[in-house]
């Protein structure tokens, strides 16, 4: 079974983040626990939207929204002059290959795949 780990994340201008010409830039330890914290109201929630984006190509909340309103309408930063949010996604894939049940050690292969959402 394949697993994948987040490697590389890259967003400008979705959502919460306003930043035009100054993509954030997030670089994620794939061997260990990576964590994210902030004050109130610095885009953690964003971020966490922006990652569900860029895997499903939605944001749950915004789906539930009545048909009135325009989900769409909510991704792009309203202040990022471009009116487009851009989002590079960069994951490490591990497919488990044998399992050595005498010796309880696992071998594994991991080789770098790049997904980029734009």
């Amino acid at each position: 079974m394949a697993r994948y780990f987040l490697k590389h994340f890259q967003i400008e201008g979705f959502r919460g983040i306003n930043n035009e010409g100054d993509p954030l830039d997030l670089a994620f330890d794939t061997g260990g626990v990576n964590s994210l914290f902030a004050v109130n109201a610095h885009g953690k929630s964003s971020l966490f939207e922006a990652l569900a984006y860029a895997i499903k190509g939605v944001v749950p909340k915004l789906e539930r929204l009545p048909a009135s309103e325009d989900a769409g309408s909510y991704y792009a930063n309203r202040f990022h002059s471009g009116g487009k949010a851009t989002m590079s996604l960069t994951l490490l894939r591990s497919s488990l290959l044998s399992t050595d049940k005498l010796a309880g050690e696992t071998s594994s292969r991991t080789s770098e795949n790049a997904c980029y959402f734009l």
